[in-house]
């Protein structure tokens, strides 16, 4: 997303320019298949892991981050792998960053799993243009829309 409204739309392009280059970059690669019967998987034996980068590369970012999700027989499970700067960032620094970053992630989830959690956003019917105010109307007369 960042590349794309960075450097491809001339709307946002400018401005996000004159903010300088972000110093974490975040990488969702998408949601692998583990076991079973997918068309692909990891070699048997093996999970599924991020190669660490190459020392000699540059970075893009002082700290980059990238993340997977992993269907397997136990559920759905998250892995992320963290690379930063040495030079620039101590290490116990990142540590602590990458622990408080897995914290809200798990905030996240246990929200999103009460019952009250989540409902429509303009987003999610785009077709009915109405606003968030519209939608909580609508819910408040009609209960839950989903």
């Amino acid at each position: 997303g960042f590349g794309l409204l960075r450097h491809l739309n001339s709307r946002t392009g400018p401005d996000l320019a004159a903010r300088g280059i972000p110093q974490i970059g975040f990488n969702y690669l998408g949601r692998f298949p583990m076991g079973g019967d997918a068309p692909w998987d990891a070699a048997p034996g093996h999970d599924f892991a991020l190669d660490d980068a190459d020392e000699g590369l540059p970075m893009a970012h002082a700290v980059e981050v990238n993340a997977a999700a992993h269907e397997g027989p136990h559920g759905l499970t998250l892995s992320a792998t963290w690379t930063w700067a040495g030079n620039a960032l101590p290490g116990p620094w990142v540590h602590d960053l990458a622990r408080e970053w897995f914290t809200m992630l798990r905030a996240v989830v246990t929200h999103a799993g009460r019952p009250d959690a989540g409902g429509l956003t303009p987003s999610d019917v785009p077709l009915a243009q109405v606003s968030q105010a519209d939608l909580d109307t609508f819910e408040s007369q009609l209960g839950a829309l989903l």
